[in-house]
């Protein structure tokens, strides 16, 4: 791995559908705690914490093949998400939340997990 390369692309798949076409923007969050600022008169109190889920955010390219439906019954799935850089993320379990919509050749879907494992090499 070249040490000055920056990640530009992303690899999304699922052992069901395979390799998911993703275009430029897809993201992951890693879940674990979400903090919040507590304020009170006197200025900043402390913080509040609570469960974040972790997820993947990504606009696929729809092709002749790929079923939207298949897509949005993802429940309970592994599903990698994977840099050029050599990153690799496996989201445990996962769901397809929302609505899967499809606009212009682009799929918009989004997956949580019950948890993000880093995969090393």
């Amino acid at each position: 791995m070249n040490a000055n390369q920056v990640t530009g692309k992303i690899t999304i798949s699922t052992a069901s559908l395979g390799v998911l076409r993703s275009k430029a923007g897809a993201t992951l969050d890693f879940g674990g705690v979400k903090r919040a600022e507590v304020i009170d008169d006197q200025g900043v109190a402390g913080f509040t914490s609570e469960p974040a889920a972790p997820s993947i955010d990504a606009t696929l390219t729809h092709k002749s093949g790929i079923s939207l439906k298949a897509v949005a019954a993802i429940e309970s799935e592994d599903v990698s998400f994977e840099t050029d850089t050599g990153g690799h993320w496996v989201l445990r379990n996962a769901w397809c939340v929302d609505t899967v919509t499809l606009s212009g050749g682009e799929v918009k879907a989004k997956f949580v997990g019950i948890s993000c494992d880093e995969v090393k090499a």
